[in-house]
């Protein structure tokens, strides 16, 4: 927020959030700009003024972001706990939680569990447990066995999270907990962990979203990872910092370092394991998160929201470091919502209309709206028409890959100019984003444009059609 800022609706709003950010900018030059926060929009965004209290005055309650933390899971001494390990398999004083009570929820919330990688310990900061809170999930992070090396770690390990999963059925209902609901977690050393919980085909459990999982060393002769994965394995999103030129294949050396042991070669063999079981639409990977600077839990939103009806198609922007392009008007990251059909040689693309602007009065009116900015779209959407999953009412096109692209270029979907004083500050830069798009698809989403059998619909309206 600049302070030139024209506030919209109303561009003589006196109570312009420029003048908040005056207040922002202080507390950043205090060295504390994370005791504070600024929203605005909530008129566009139909919030009421008060809707952020609750999430708010829970922040305050405690002095980290935990609602409970060193809670005992296997009837443990309390008041002997509150060192953060590493532990042996031996040490009891291992076997606690962490929780975090979703402040934003009155209903029982869906849980997060995680589980952190060697050398670790169960805290998570407080910008990393907002992304859960936001998601409608609560959290428990449990702790174990600090480093796994052998066999009899893991066991200890896997032996460790039944006893977190007893404590976390017995407790649910009275910590407002859904236990009924359930995403399994885990990085690294804590994906080890968790695998044999993932796949435990426990009704609870709805998928698994795991970063960094299954790393070189435990891939040892006779490991149990592809044996776990059965029919009745849950969905599954598995995330890796490196990146492996596509296809992933076996030989792949990581970039940008070729020596990293969370090689996303491993979670290509689950993703192998998953087609072989006709599960491929069940499973995604994404590596390359490092070079492309997502966080590693945020997509979990949007596979959360993928959970919660096989119909909706979820947001997902494009990577901060996408060039050229990449960016609405204001300099948000441009994106497109999907939803991963059951035919994988059948794609739906449908570009939004929404007319363009020429003068920078125009351009200006509409910067601040979805027009223009990506700020304020929806984690998820329903399709219809052709993107409608409802085989009676699109017959054709439902078991399609069904991609909504948003338009916040206000160009019709075709320029390709970067912000500069000509363009009055604003980008315009609708056709490089709609390539960045489609190259995005190819790599994440299986838009194979070498498949001869691959069919695909590009349609739109208005300026979405042109």
């Amino acid at each position: 927020i600049t302070q030139d800022c024209v506030p919209s609706p109303d561009p003589q709003d006196q109570h312009n959030p420029r003048n908040g950010q005056k207040i922002v900018d202080r507390y950043t030059e205090l060295g504390i700009a994370s005791m504070i926060t600024l929203t605005d929009g909530l008129h566009n965004a139909d919030m009421r003024l008060f809707d952020f209290f609750p999430e708010f005055a829970a922040s305050l309650a405690n002095d980290g972001p935990w609602t409970e933390m060193y809670i005992p899971y296997n009837n443990g001494d309390a008041s002997l706990m509150g060192d953060d390990g590493p532990y042996d398999l031996d040490d009891p004083l291992r076997q606690y939680l962490h929780l975090l009570q979703n402040p934003l929820s009155n209903q029982p919330s869906p849980v997060f569990f995680h589980s952190h990688g060697n050398g670790g310990d169960a805290d998570l900061t407080a910008d990393k447990l907002e992304i859960f809170v936001k998601a409608g999930y609560s959290v428990i992070s449990w702790e174990s066995v600090g480093e796994i090396e052998n066999g009899d770690e893991i066991d200890v390990c896997w032996s460790d999270f039944d006893l977190v999963w007893e404590w976390f059925q017995d407790n649910a209902v009275q910590r407002n907990l859904d236990p009924d609901s359930v995403v399994i977690g885990g990085r690294s050393r804590g994906s080890v962990c968790s695998w044999q919980m993932a796949h435990s085909q426990k009704p609870a459990i709805r998928g698994l979203y795991m970063n960094g999982a299954l790393p070189d060393p435990v891939w040892f002769e006779g490991s149990p990872w592809l044996e776990e994965v059965t029919s009745g394995s849950p969905p599954a999103y598995l995330l890796y910092k490196p990146f492996c030129e596509k296809p992933i294949m076996q030989n792949c050396k990581p970039l940008p370092n070729e020596n990293d042991i969370h090689n996303p070669r491993n979670g290509q063999k689950v993703v192998d394991r998953y087609t072989e079981l006709g599960m491929a639409s069940m499973i995604k990977l994404t590596d390359g998160l490092e070079n492309d600077g997502i966080g590693i839990f945020d997509l979990f939103p949007a596979f959360a929201a993928s959970l919660e009806n096989d119909d909706e198609m979820v947001y997902v922007p494009l990577p901060s470091s996408t060039t050229p392009g990449g960016h609405c008007m204001d300099g948000s990251m441009a994106g497109y919502y999907i939803r991963e059909g059951t035919d994988p040689n059948l794609f739906v693309i449908y570009l939004r209309g929404g007319g363009s602007c020429t003068t920078q009065s125009q351009c200006k009116n509409r910067v601040n709206t979805d027009l223009g900015s990506s700020t304020n779209y929806a984690p998820a959407m329903k399709g219809d028409t052709f993107l409608n999953a409802n085989c009676n009412e699109n017959p054709l096109f439902c078991k399609a890959s069904a991609v909504f692209i948003p338009y916040c270029s206000s160009d019709g979907h075709m320029g390709t100019a970067e912000k500069s004083a000509e363009t009055w500050e604003y980008y315009f830069e609708g056709h490089l984003n709609f390539k960045a798009i489609t190259e995005h698809l190819i790599l994440e989403n299986g838009l194979d444009d070498t498949n001869n059998e691959m069919k695909v619909l590009v349609t739109g309206n208005s300026a979405g059609g042109r």
